[in-house]
């Protein structure tokens, strides 16, 4: 590219002289083409070194191909990345649903061990108070055996709680 902005750039020089000097028509348009050939052969010239050209009135143009190309690489490498990790969040989403399925189930086994707890407890209760009765029969029924084999001890206590 540069040899071909050097080739435009002296042929415009040499075109353009030579038309002016002649005795053609149209030199404004001569002198006008030959420098828009000359900035086209400079911008060849120094096109890979070019970040930023601007034209008053005209506007800036960016000769940026080597950072578009980086950045087409750094938008190719996240494609690749977010491709790469679309599985892992796949995988993570599939583990959050198992784990909310496993609490669920969880939290239904939890309610159904309280419940049995609570049974538990309630029939605790009620052999406490059973076992407490049998212990006062078995008690009672001692203290008549032994007031019925002439325990005079035993005698008495039935007499007191009788009353």
């Amino acid at each position: 590219m540069k040899m071909m902005g050097i080739l435009l750039i002296f042929n415009a020089l040499l075109l353009s002289t030579w038309w002016v000097c002649t005795d053609h028509p149209h030199k404004t348009w001569a002198i006008l083409v030959g420098l828009v050939a000359i900035f086209v052969g400079v911008y060849f010239t120094v096109q890979d070194r070019a970040i930023e050209i601007t034209i008053e009135k005209v506007g800036t143009i960016k000769a940026a191909a080597q950072q578009a190309t980086a950045d087409a690489q750094a938008v190719t490498e996240l494609r690749r990345r977010i491709e790469a990790q679309s599985a892992t969040v796949d995988l993570v989403a599939e583990s959050a649903t198992k784990a909310h399925n496993l609490i669920e189930e969880l939290s239904q086994k939890n309610d159904a061990a309280e419940n049995k707890i609570s049974e538990l407890e309630h029939a605790s209760a009620d052999f406490q108070r059973t076992v407490a009765e049998l212990k006062e029969t078995a008690d009672f029924t001692s203290l008549v055996a032994a007031a019925q084999n002439d325990d005079r001890i035993a005698f008495d206590k039935l007499t007191a709680w009788h009353g």
